[in-house]
């Protein structure tokens, strides 16, 4: 008659069928009850989500959150900060200044050189200049006593002044025939 027995399985159960484990199904749903379940589930994990995400964003904001005292202490410690524009452009502004003073002060000791080298004698002056200036009196003595007419002005030089006044004849000559061949 349509009765299973089988040991423990609550043999005569009304309905028949499997006895106790065919209570522990539940009915089948209908796809709409299924959809609306599948719903509400996805809703309750998005909202878990958003809350995660809301707690995650609070924690993060408190952390980065400064108090205002302790901001001022940093100030104070750390001292006051100029914009790196205005930084790059007050240095930039001392680089040329210090350039212009360093040209300013290579131009005046040039000057300084210039001058000191003027003063200086010539170096064929330097070497000589006893013996140049008594040579150069020797000819300025012999030409004014020629030039007054005396006779036998070689008369009044005694002859290593003689001596000397030639040599410097024969130099001249020799410097001017060089000169000349150029």
């Amino acid at each position: 008659s349509g009765t299973r027995t089988s040991a423990g399985d609550g043999a005569g159960a009304p309905g028949g069928g499997w006895g106790a484990a065919a209570a522990m199904v539940p009915p089948p749903r209908t796809t709409i009850k299924t959809a609306q379940s599948q719903m509400v589930t996805v809703m309750k994990l998005i909202e878990d989500r958003r809350r995660e995400e809301e707690r995650k964003q609070q924690e993060f904001s408190r952390a980065n959150d400064v108090s205002v005292e302790l901001k001022m202490r940093v100030r104070q410690c750390v001292g006051p900060s100029e914009p790196v524009e205005d930084k790059i452009e007050r240095m930039a502004m001392h680089k040329r200044l210090n350039s212009q003073r360093v040209v300013c002060q290579q131009l005046s000791a040039l000057e300084r050189i210039k001058e000191r080298v003027e003063r200086r004698p010539l170096l064929m002056e330097q070497t000589d200049g006893p013996s140049r200036a008594r040579r150069r009196a020797l000819f300025k003595v012999r030409q004014a006593l020629e030039g007054a007419g005396v006779r036998n002005a070689d008369g009044m030089f005694e002859d290593d002044e003689l001596d000397e006044l030639e040599r410097a004849t024969e130099r001249e000559a020799a410097r001017t025939a060089k000169a000349a061949a150029r």
